[in-house]
C-alpha cells in the first residue's frame, strides 16, 4: 500500500512532467510561420465542417483562440451564419467553474482577467447541459481523447458536467498529437480530436 509520503511525490513529478511538456509544445507552436498556420487552421475548419456531429449541433461552446491556438473566428463566424446558437467561454480567478455566454458576433468581446477575448455577458449564459458540441483547446492531445491544458483545470471540471449525449473535440496540430499523456482522475476524455490531416475518433463514450 503505498504510503502518503510516495501519493505526495507522484503528485510532484506528475506536476513537474506535465509542466514540462506544456513549455515544450508552446514552443514547438510558436515556430509554426502565420502561413502554415492559416493553411492548417483552414484544413481543421473543412474537416469540422464535414462531420456529422457538427452539421447536427444546435448549441456550441466554441473557444476564442487566444496566441497561436488553432484558430477559432472562421468556425464561429460560418456556425453564425448557419444559424447555429454559439457561446464562448468566460473564465474568472477564485471561480473553478468556467461559465458560458452566448455570441452574435466576433465585435461584442472583451479582454477577460487571464489576457484572452471573452464575449460581453448579456444574460444568465447557457448550462453545460445545453450544449450538443463542446470544441475544446490544448497543448497536446492522445488518440485516446486525454489532453493537457493550460493546468487552471477549467475545462476539466466544466466538461464533467455536460450530457453524456455531448461531444467534446479537440483541435489540435499534427505535432499536438502525441503517443501519451501523464493523466489524473479528472482528466476529462475528449471524443474526437481534428488536426489538418486527421479525424481521430476517440470512442471514449
Amino acid at each position: 500500500m503505498m504510503g502518503s509520503d510516495e501519493n505526495a511525490q507522484q503528485g510532484v513529478t506528475k506536476r513537474t512532467e506535465k509542466a514540462m511538456l506544456r513549455t515544450q509544445m508552446r514552443a514547438l507552436r510558436d515556430q509554426f510561420s502565420s502561413q502554415e498556420k492559416v493553411l492548417a487552421d483552414a484544413m481543421i475548419a473543412k474537416r469540422l465542417f464535414a462531420m456529422p456531429f457538427y452539421l447536427e449541433a444546435q448549441t456550441v461552446l466554441a473557444y476564442l483562440s487566444f496566441l497561436n491556438e488553432v484558430g477559432t473566428d472562421t468556425l464561429i463566424q460560418k456556425a453564425l451564419r448557419a444559424g447555429k446558437r454559439i457561446a464562448a467561454p468566460v473564465t474568472k480567478r477564485g471561480e473553478p467553474l468556467m461559465k458560458a455566454y452566448r455570441m452574435f458576433d466576433l465585435d461584442n468581446v472583451q479582454m477577460g482577467e487571464w489576457g484572452m477575448r471573452e464575449p460581453v455577458a448579456t444574460d444568465q449564459g447557457i448550462t453545460p447541459d445545453e450544449f450538443d458540441l463542446i470544441l475544446v483547446p490544448g497543448l497536446a492531445f492522445t488518440r485516446t481523447g486525454d489532453r493537457l491544458g493550460y493546468g487552471g483545470g477549467y475545462y476539466d471540471r466544466y466538461l464533467a458536467k455536460v450530457r453524456p449525449s455531448t461531444i467534446c473535440v479537440g483541435l489540435a496540430y499534427d505535432f499536438q498529437v502525441i503517443p501519451s499523456l501523464t493523466v489524473e482522475s479528472f482528466d476529462f476524455r475528449l471524443d474526437y480530436v481534428l488536426t489538418p490531416t486527421s479525424i481521430i475518433h476517440c470512442m471514449v463514450k
